[in-house]
């Protein structure tokens, strides 16, 4: 089973990633393990962007990453 650590550690290699990538690079095999799995990282996972432009970053630290909200569809 996957555990937060390899969340976090994958969203520290692509900050910014897409539920599909995500699930890729973690081996998960749903949208719904990808969404309990950043339930239970809590506030160390920040979700941007509504429904498929969400991207995920891994701490409230990664901000400057982000691109202007209107290129995420918010």
């Amino acid at each position: 089973m996957t555990d937060v650590a390899e969340l976090v550690a994958e969203l520290r290699r692509a900050p910014l990633s897409s539920a599909a990538v995500l699930m890729r690079a973690l081996g998960l095999g749903s949208q719904a393990t990808l969404s309990r799995l950043v339930t239970r990282a809590g506030e160390a996972i920040v979700p941007i962007g509504k429904a498929r432009a969400r991207r995920y970053l891994r701490e409230a630290t990664d901000f400057e990453l982000l691109p202007a909200a209107e290129l995420l569809g918010v």
